[in-house]
């Protein structure tokens, strides 16, 4: 166990149990060397100081990789964390969203001397100033690993949209209320207005309430239909509400009277980690009613392998050839036209169709096209099937 004083884990020990974590992934890689170790650094503006060192993720495993992770609350955390993990696992995800406020002077007592010394190479303020970028700043420490960059609170927007449309199976003509709508609310608002829900959002400042709701009515699709409208009374957006939403962090907002008044059926969901107050929670159990916290390792495997495969598209099928004088592009290069799409250039098995210079594909070949497939096909040894045709 790590180290801990009045209650709180210390720096080191932190450092150690990160450490501990990213050696016992990498010997589950070693158990089948096929899969990727993945260690994830990801942030918070929350000043907890119950929380203030930072807090380990779970590990979790799948046929593609295996990954842990932490959250910190400052820079100087996240540039310990990589200086010390870097080459220790193959992939290290940094969170590319600012959440951490700018600080006058990063704090230099847990960072060692390389680390400080690279970073004093960039300095252009007259001290190392705790910007809250931490990719940028990682980037500069990680040197071994590969690093990548992800966005915890669009996982959350997913594990969230996944699960409710889970639940509820269709959302035309739901009610959606989202109490607290700021990032994560207002891109969930998005994402529900999008699938045909009408939502409600709240939060404390009117204006920017409004604003919000106005910019994603402006910019949804033009067939929708479904509206997001804005209220500063919380119990008129919960009013018969199919799914009850907080994701304010940490400040209970919604009571009990709120949930009182959506359907019987209601889903309630607390994402903002504490947004649902505890006589609310008590009282929803007292009536039959469950709270769900989302589960975002589903998004986070899938938010992980699509950057993995996205890699090795890149890397593996990403570009353009001449194979016996015909142009084959792959892997999403944009063709010229009359070049023939494949599945990839270096290793071409089937083909996808010929490129009309455009950004898509021809839908009738003409006697060159023609000549061209039977020429892949035979030097190639291509599949039969075209796809576009």
């Amino acid at each position: 166990m790590a180290r801990r004083k009045n209650g709180i884990m210390c720096m080191d020990g932190f450092l150690k149990q990160c450490v501990d974590n990213a050696k016992f992934i990498d010997r589950q890689k070693k158990k089948n060397p096929s899969i990727k170790s993945i260690f994830t650094i990801g942030s918070t503006s929350v000043n907890d100081n119950s929380k203030s060192v930072a807090y380990l993720t779970p590990v979790r495993s799948n046929r593609y990789f295996v990954v842990t992770g932490a959250v910190v609350f400052n820079q100087s955390q996240a540039i310990s964390l990589a200086a010390r993990l870097d080459g220790m696992v193959d992939i290290i995800a940094v969170d590319a969203e600012k959440k951490v406020p700018i600080s006058a002077v990063l704090d230099k007592k847990s960072l060692s001397k390389d680390v400080l010394d690279a970073l004093t190479k960039h300095v252009k303020t007259v001290e190392i100033v705790d910007s809250g970028n931490l990719a940028s700043i990682c980037s500069g420490i990680i040197k071994r690993s590969t690093i990548f960059e992800f966005k915890p609170n669009d996982l959350t927007v997913d594990a969230v949209w996944a699960f409710v449309v889970n639940k509820l199976g269709c959302f035309s003509g739901k009610k959606i209320a989202i109490i607290g709508a700021g990032n994560i609310g207002s891109k969930l608002a998005i994402k529900f207005v999008e699938s045909g829900a009408e939502v409600v959002i709240n939060r404390r400042d009117k204006y920017v309430g409004n604003t919000v709701a106005n910019a994603i009515n402006l910019i949804k699709p033009s067939m929708t239909i479904a509206n997001v409208s804005y209220t500063e009374n919380i119990t008129k957006a919960c009013f018969m509400a199919d799914v009850v939403i907080g994701t304010s962090y940490g400040s209970p907002v919604i009571q009990w009277e709120h949930i009182a008044v959506s359907k019987q059926e209601a889903l309630l969901l607390d994402v903002g980690k504490g947004s649902v107050s505890k006589n609310a929670i008590t009282k929803a159990f007292q009536k039959g009613k469950e709270v769900y916290r989302i589960d975002v390792s589903a998004a986070l495997e899938g938010h992980l392998l699509t950057l993995l495969r996205t890699d090795e598209n890149i890397k593996t099928r990403l570009g353009r050839k001449v194979i016996n004088g015909v142009g084959v592009v792959s892997g999403g290069l944009l063709g010229r036209k009359g070049d023939v799409v494949v599945d990839n250039v270096f290793e071409p098995k089937n083909i996808i169709g010929i490129a009309n210079g455009e950004g898509d594909f021809l839908r009738k070949y003409s006697k060159e096209h023609k000549r061209k497939i039977k020429i892949l096909k035979k030097d190639a040894r291509l599949q039969d099937d075209i796809l576009y045709q």
